[in-house]
């Protein structure tokens, strides 16, 4: 969170969404900033529970807290391509090659879903939304 905190005063405060919509709702759509900042918050719990939990508390916490970063990471994705004209199911997709890629070992198949995720990452993170109104809302404050 405190990733997203440093990254939220680039945006004008109509443009900043507060946590609950941004990592639990899917609907409407999404700027660049927010989008990394989110996912950036995402990854890196994901990243720290992965190198810092193991054994019992794992086995009691893991599918909840797999399952919420997953949702919230799909959340930020479907709300991404909605800003780009795209429809929110592309995600599946996405993040199916980032469980393919996840953990990374060094097998080809996963290499290759790595690289695929990497282009596609780098894409949501540096087109620009569409600036006019599509089927998932009007454009975001600040654009023309």
């Amino acid at each position: 969170m405190r990733r997203l905190a440093i990254a939220m005063p680039l945006l004008r405060p109509e443009q900043r969404p507060d946590a609950w919509e941004l990592f639990f709702s899917s609907s409407g759509r999404l700027a660049r900033a927010p989008f990394v900042a989110g996912l950036a918050c995402v990854l890196g719990a994901l990243w720290v529970y992965e190198d810092e939990v193991s054994g019992t508390p794992r086995l009691a916490t893991g599918w909840a807290v797999l399952s919420v970063l997953l949702f919230s990471g799909c959340c930020l994705t479907s709300r991404r391509l909605h800003d780009l004209g795209r429809a929110g199911w592309w995600t599946a997709l996405l993040w199916a090659l980032f469980l393919a890629a996840w953990p990374p070992l060094s097998s080809p198949a996963r290499g290759v879903a790595g690289g695929l995720l990497g282009v596609c990452a780098a894409l949501l993170c540096a087109t620009p939304g569409q600036g006019r109104a599509n089927r998932f809302g009007p454009p975001l404050p600040g654009r023309r």
